[in-house]
């Protein structure tokens, strides 16, 4: 009989650190994934659902720039968090989608198109960004400088994510 019980410790034991290895591995810190950048943002003009285009030149204060597609699953995934944090945040979110027109915009939002979506002008739009793959977000500080790039989705409502955005965008 010890000797079960015994045996069922140290199951339980193994277990536990087998969570406990598994919650640091994916941990909010070691889920970003970002790298610091210190240039010049590259040109980027882009267009809101009712055909206004703007550059991104001319936002004041710092800006979130997050590249997605309407065909990207990764990209859909994070979308709504990313939202909830465009709503909650004082820094400017711009969702850029790079489809190549509203119309399948619309239809992935069911018709809801929140202010921070927005549509790139030119499908070469990401490209003096280096984008790679969709989803990538850039922070650009109110001095028009690429602060920092996270490659690939986000989870958006992440204390870590949010408090790092924050302290890059001051």
């Amino acid at each position: 009989m010890r000797r079960w019980v015994r045996v069922l410790l140290v199951l339980v034991l193994v277990q536990v650190a087998l969570v406990v290895v598994y919650r640091l591995k994916t941990s909010d810190t070691n889920r970003l994934s970002m790298t610091p950048l210190d240039e010049a943002a590259p040109e980027l003009v882009f267009e809101t659902s009712s055909g206004v285009r703007h550059d991104l030149s001319a936002e004041t204060g710092p800006v979130v720039v997050h590249f997605w597609a309407t065909w990207c699953p990764p990209c859909l995934d994070e979308l709504p968090h990313l939202l909830e944090f465009a709503e909650q945040s004082d820094i400017r979110v711009l969702a850029v989608s790079v489809d190549p027109d509203w119309e399948s915009i619309r239809a992935c939002l069911n018709g809801q198109l929140p202010a921070a979506i927005v549509r790139a002008h030119s499908r070469d739009a990401v490209r003096p960004f280096g984008v790679g793959t969709l989803p990538e977000t850039f922070v650009v500080g109110s001095d028009d400088t690429l602060r920092a790039r996270f490659a690939g989705a986000q989870d958006w409502r992440s204390a870590t994510l949010r408090r790092t955005i924050a302290n890059i965008a001051k």
